[in-house]
């Protein structure tokens, strides 16, 4: 599994996610995982997000908007 951020500029995040396997799941060679996500502060430890999600279990790709509260 993969997990990394980085920061763009000064106003927002780019955060990509990936888990990928090959030969863990019977009758399945290789499945995968991939997030990237935007992820903007808007007041001390509350931000937007904004999520693409791809993976082999899912039919087509997934959009995902949501608020973060960091603890």
């Amino acid at each position: 599994m993969a997990i990394n951020q980085v920061k763009i500029g000064t106003w927002f995040q780019v955060e990509f996610t990936g888990d990928f396997n090959w030969e863990t799941t019977i009758g399945v060679n290789y499945d995968y995982y991939i997030e990237v996500g935007i992820v903007k502060r808007v007041w001390k430890n509350l931000s937007l997000n904004y999520q693409r999600i791809h993976g082999s279990f899912v039919d087509e790709p997934i959009n995902q908007f949501g608020i973060r509260l960091a603890l």
